[in-house]
């Protein structure tokens, strides 16, 4: 039953920290890119941006459902409260709360906004330019399609589905 509840942990740990690595993985493909082709740094640049936001867009769901399955708890009558997607593991016993708030909560803060923050960040720091080619070739998966007056539109959808997140899973507890 130990290695079953590691499980749950260990994808935890592996989700939280994967765009870390994508980051990582992605600044040592597009600078070794760089050196090849003696870009000097502009095409590697623009696709390095590129490339971790498409990355952190496909992972965001991921990393909130891992996240949002550490509070999802099911009152098992005597026996007491166990998590939802592993029954091994006992809800708010003193390791699943180490987890929970040490690692799925700054998780949640973290990239479950931070992501999305980010990219209405970049996306309103760059609002003048959102029709340049340079802006289009980073940016442009997060507006392209919506009507200049609304470019920031994809964030409010996103935000809306982690609070819908919130609501699902939260008002259980």
């Amino acid at each position: 039953p130990d290695s079953d509840t590691e499980r749950v942990y260990s994808l935890l740990f592996i989700s939280s920290i994967l765009p870390v690595i994508i980051g990582f993985l992605s600044a040592i493909f597009w600078g070794i890119y760089a050196l090849i082709k003696k870009d000097k740094g502009r095409i590697a640049s623009q696709m390095f941006v590129t490339t971790n936001i498409v990355a952190l867009f496909l992972v965001h769901p991921m990393i909130l459902k891992r996240s949002f399955d550490m509070f999802s708890c099911d009152d098992l009558g005597e026996a007491g409260d166990f998590l939802q997607v592993d029954y091994s593991v006992e809800c708010w016993s003193e390791k699943h709360t180490k987890w929970t708030l040490g690692v799925a909560l700054p998780s949640l803060l973290i990239w479950g906004l931070g992501i999305p923050t980010l990219g209405l960040l970049l996306l309103v720091r760059n609002r003048q330019t959102l029709h340049d080619v340079d802006t289009k070739i980073k940016y442009g998966l997060l507006y392209n399609g919506y009507r200049d007056n609304v470019f920031y539109w994809e964030l409010v959808v996103i935000y809306r589905k982690v609070l819908l997140a919130v609501i699902v899973v939260f008002p259980r507890q």
